[in-house]
């Protein structure tokens, strides 16, 4: 992934409009050790697409794994079947959130 980086940013230096390409960085930010710098490329990709799936699917999960900022993905995750209501794994999404829920001490 880290090698994979610089193509990235290259392809969003030719077009930064491509939510998936920016999205692909986030992840290979992630993979690459760098959460921080994910859940900052995630946020451009929100900002090219608020309602972008993928993205807030992977931003929850970097605030989760990545930050133990569980508040954050449950926003994220929330938000993600909130605009995407037939997002095709919402169960898994549901079951992430009651985790996420369950590891900050929040009600269900």
């Amino acid at each position: 992934y880290a090698e994979a980086i610089p193509f990235y940013r290259q392809a969003m230096a030719a077009d930064g409009s491509d939510v998936n390409v920016s999205t692909d960085l986030g992840t290979a930010l992630w993979y690459a050790g760098q959460p921080d710098d994910a859940i900052a490329q995630y946020e451009v990709s929100l900002r090219l697409d608020p309602t972008h799936a993928q993205t807030l699917f992977n931003l929850g999960i970097v605030k989760s794994d990545g930050k133990r900022d569980y508040s954050g993905a449950v926003r994220a995750w929330e938000t993600l079947l909130q605009v995407n209501p037939a997002y095709p794994d919402a169960q898994r999404v549901r079951t992430l959130i009651g985790e996420a829920r369950a590891k900050s001490g929040v009600a269900n």
